[in-house]
């Protein structure tokens, strides 16, 4: 028979702001696919909130905002995301996610905080209209082996990898934050990774990068190609092998090694930025001299 309650609990407190405070010593611990519902409820976690995959969900629902706070990190099995209309959950702590985030309807904020998945968590059922978002900061991050992978999505993150080659233990972070230039030219998606394979050499790697349409950030879809760089300061043009605007996805073939990538227009200013632009004339010819500050 499901169970929809906690099974074992230490002192937790409900306030009247429509608060779960779990305190400093406290332990929740769940079994059997428990059910924690908090219905237009904020999570205060001081103690200690570590499901284990399989043993339960928190479901974050109702029409109100919520957040998820404390000095503490909880650790869910399955957080679901179901809440309504213009309703979002904002991190205030880090979290950890065991097994899977279920999204049937809402926004989760990252809002400078991070979502740390275990090696084979998922994100599960991404959309337009509930997903991760995060202009501000923070990322989602999970660390697997990628030994030839195969059209590998890891966690469902949206950076789908293959490559012949074994590149070990390798971290994929994804963040929403727009990537310029240092002197905050240029712009991408609100979307980028991270990638950082333990062997990033001669890797032949294929990549592709998926997106939602509400990651566009004013970038004309027809005209993204992929972007690299190793220290998200200099950007080189990456180009793409195929791109798909209907299926929201950005693919480029023979890849040596990866960094951090994003998406963004060809002739985005991204790459480069100008110091000098000048045109003179030459008996008749128009000669055009320009001096970059970095490329």
């Amino acid at each position: 028979m499901k169970k929809i309650f906690l099974l074992f609990l230490l002192p937790v407190t409900i306030t009247s702001q429509a608060q779960l405070v779990v305190q400093g010593g406290a332990t929740i611990t769940t079994t059997g696919n428990a059910l924690v519902c908090l219905l237009n409820t904020d999570l205060q976690n001081n103690g200690t909130i570590n499901q284990l995959s399989g043993s339960g969900r928190f479901v974050f629902n109702g029409n109100a905002s919520s957040t998820i706070s404390g000095a503490s990190q909880p650790n869910f099995a399955i957080l679901e995301m179901a809440k309504t209309g213009t309703a979002q959950l904002t991190l205030q702590q880090n979290i950890g996610i065991n097994q899977n985030i279920t999204f049937t309807s809402g926004v989760v904020e990252l809002n400078n905080k991070n979502i740390l998945l275990a090696p084979t968590a998922l994100l599960t059922g991404e959309s337009e209209t509930s997903r991760i978002s995060g202009t501000s900061g923070g990322y989602i991050e999970i660390t697997n082996v990628l030994n030839a992978p195969n059209a590998i999505n890891l966690g469902n993150l949206g950076a789908v990898i293959t490559s012949t080659q074994n590149l070990g233990s390798t971290t994929i972070r994804r963040g929403h934050t727009s990537q310029t230039t240092a002197g905050g030219a240029g712009s991408s998606l609100y979307r980028y990774f991270d990638i950082t394979p333990t062997n990033n050499t001669a890797l032949n790697a294929t990549l592709r990068i998926n997106y939602f349409d509400t990651e566009l950030n004013g970038q004309t879809e027809s005209n993204l190609v992929q972007f690299k760089s190793a220290n998200a300061v200099n950007w080189t043009n990456m180009g793409f092998t195929t791109r798909n605007a209907s299926l929201n996805f950005v693919e480029k073939t023979g890849l040596a090694d990866f960094s951090r990538w994003t998406l963004s227009n060809f002739n985005n200013p991204l790459p480069i930025v100008l110091t000098q632009f000048y045109v003179t004339c030459n008996n008749g010819n128009a000669v055009i001299q320009w001096k970059t500050a970095q490329e």
